[in-house]
């Protein structure tokens, strides 16, 4: 029996790697501006553009798993002060009866780095980012959106057969 949540939220990921992929592109971009231009390079536009993109990004898988933890679940997700570590945590395990885990042990991790990175996104100016820790959540958000894809896919393909 197919759960009416998946078709809505295959069209958000597909969204969510449209946005990965401009992200790609914008990050190339200011690079090659770098090195053809550099006079027009400027690094606050750059990291500020990979920062949101990996913060826009990671918001929307955060939304998936929301809809996931409130709509297949059947129980409100986690609320207060660290929800977005509790949402992480409860989307990792299993509940019995009702679904596996959505998230691998090692896609867990990946995400709880990523969402420290966004809460220093989200409030925090770009210019105190250094660009090394933005390059390196970068280069995580592509590991961890491969690795969500794949959690994903086991997760609706296996829910949707039960």
């Amino acid at each position: 029996m197919s759960h009416p949540i998946f078709a809505r939220l295959d069209d958000q990921l597909r969204q969510l790697e449209e946005e990965l992929g401009n992200l790609q592109t914008s990050e190339r971009n200011s690079r090659e501006i770098k090195k053809s231009a550099p006079r027009l390079y400027d690094e606050w536009t750059h990291r500020s553009a990979i920062a949101g993109g990996v913060r826009s990004v990671y918001s929307g898988l955060e939304s998936i798993m929301n809809s996931i933890a409130n709509e297949i679940d059947q129980y409100e997700p986690p609320r207060g002060e660290h929800w977005h570590e509790k949402l992480i945590d409860q989307l990792a395990v299993s509940i019995e009866g009702v679904r596996g885990p959505l998230l691998g042990p090692g896609s867990r991790l990946l995400f709880h780095e990523l969402r420290k990175f966004r809460h220093v996104v989200h409030h925090h100016y770009a210019q105190n980012l250094e660009m090394p820790k933005v390059v390196e959540n970068h280069a995580r958000l592509k590991k961890a959106f491969a690795a969500f894809k794949r959690d994903y896919r086991r997760f609706s393909k296996a829910l949707q057969a039960a």
